[in-house]
């Protein structure tokens, strides 16, 4: 899970205290509207593979007072999109399943499985990056729910 903190948010748990009707339509606009720009600075930073899964598999889930954004591009079974912005340790995997990725670059499919069962494969941190791209918008979004909050009140 990646997550940062928010300025003002000690004020909005008070006023959701106080005001639980009026600060959860603000607060969970400001939630939505945080997640859907996170998302589309994934969608633009996730590496584009063979079927584009990672860049058109995202979902985000609300409730009240908290939204979640995950991914739903997974490869047999595993989460595929941890596995890029994590990275791997070494593990096996089968030539011919990577053979239309690696055709598409030029490379050997069976010399990529061969490096990634001893090397694993290198991490790219591009959701946390979209996450880090989007936190003064995501603040400002935040700022806003209050504002309206104290406006409507």
């Amino acid at each position: 899970m990646i997550s940062f903190e928010i300025k003002g948010l000690n004020e909005l748990i008070e006023m959701a205290d106080k005001y639980p009707a009026i600060s959860e339509k603000h607060v969970n606009k400001a939630i939505k509207y945080s997640l859907i720009r996170i998302q589309d600075q994934a969608k633009q930073k996730a590496p584009f593979g063979t079927t584009g899964n990672l860049r058109n598999n995202w979902k985000i889930q609300m409730g009240r007072f908290e939204g979640k954004l995950s991914s739903g591009a997974m490869n047999n079974g595993y989460n595929y999109a941890l596995a890029v912005q994590f990275g791997t340790k070494p593990h096996m995997v089968s030539g011919s399943s990577l053979s239309l990725w690696a055709s598409r670059r030029g490379l050997n499919p069976y010399a990529v499985a061969k490096s990634i069962q001893r090397r694993g494969t290198k991490a790219n941190p591009f959701f946390s990056e979209s996450v880090e791209s989007q936190k003064l918008k995501v603040e400002q979004e935040f700022e806003k729910a209050l504002s309206n909050i104290i406006l409507e009140l």
